[in-house]
């Protein structure tokens, strides 16, 4: 973890000397996923395991055991900061990107794990759970990508509400979710998720059909329904003509349009170059 000042100098006063390096007890399965800060200025940071920091970047070894807090599945992708304290953390069952299943975590405040969730404080998710929006009535939407067979390529984004207290809410879409298949590309890895101020939900991610790489994106209603309005049949895919492209977030700007970011990758025999990628949709 870095931080910065506005000038985008390392901000030295964090940490050592701007940086905070884990020192993670056990192998922490994985990158950075999320991050939130919480009202006293303390942040909570996920990597595998989850981990606490002092607003000065120290380690909070007040937050579950010395520190850290253990995750379900591979590295939390998402957190979720309730409004009284409590954490969500959302992750996949495997590193891959065709895991079938995913998890919702809920934890206290201090990083222990909140019982009262889901089935003893987890919530297991269809599809990987690697996106998650908390809507403003305490229910929770979760974005993954689902596969068509334990073996076979991801059959497209799968979006799923869930009730504050962790189960489906089967008003959402059908019994709870949709699946969401995106023309021409066979495989679609979920990467981001936003809720304009309609209620409509988006979700974004990589989809690939080799040699060919395109963010894709897909709308839904307000109850889970895809929008048939937005795009074409209620998906669009941009391409930008790289070797290989990574969409990894998603924002909602206060007019509605849609921001996303990813990286890529150019490959050439005289060498090769990387670089991020930022494209902003229309959102009406």
């Amino acid at each position: 973890m870095a931080r910065f000042n506005s000038n985008g100098n390392l901000d030295t006063t964090f940490g050592t000397a701007g940086i905070f390096t884990s020192k993670a007890p056990i192998d922490a399965g994985g990158p950075s996923g999320g991050v939130v800060v919480q009202p006293d200025g303390n942040i909570v940071v996920a990597e595998g395991l989850m981990l606490r920091l002092l607003p000065d970047g120290g380690l909070d070894t007040s937050f579950g055991t010395g520190g850290y807090a253990t995750t379900a599945g591979y590295s939390s992708s998402a957190l979720a900061l309730l409004s009284d304290g409590k954490i969500l953390a959302a992750s996949s069952l495997s590193p891959s990107a065709s895991s079938i299943s995913g998890y919702v975590t809920r934890y206290n405040s201090n990083g222990s794990l909140d019982t009262s969730f889901g089935v003893n404080g987890q919530l297991a998710t269809a599809g990987s759970g690697n996106a998650m929006v908390v809507l403003s009535k305490g229910e929770l939407v979760v974005g993954g990508s689902l596969t068509s067979s334990l073996s076979g390529p991801v059959a497209g984004f799968a979006v799923s509400r869930y009730k504050g207290i962790g189960v489906t809410d089967a008003t959402f879409a059908s019994h709870g979710g949709v699946v969401t298949p995106v023309p021409n590309f066979p495989t679609v890895v979920t990467a981001g998720l936003g809720v304009q101020s309609s209620g409509d939900i988006v979700v974004l991610g990589t989809a690939s059909a080799y040699p060919n790489f395109a963010f894709g994106l897909a709308r839904y209603t307000p109850t889970g329904q895809l929008d048939s309005t937005f795009g074409t049949n209620g998906t669009v895919t941009t391409s930008f003509g790289t070797t290989s492209l990574n969409a990894s977030g998603l924002a909602i700007q206060s007019n509605s349009d849609i921001v996303t970011v990813g990286s890529f990758q150019i490959n050439k025999p005289q060498g090769g170059s990387t670089g991020f990628v930022l494209a902003r949709y229309l959102g009406q």
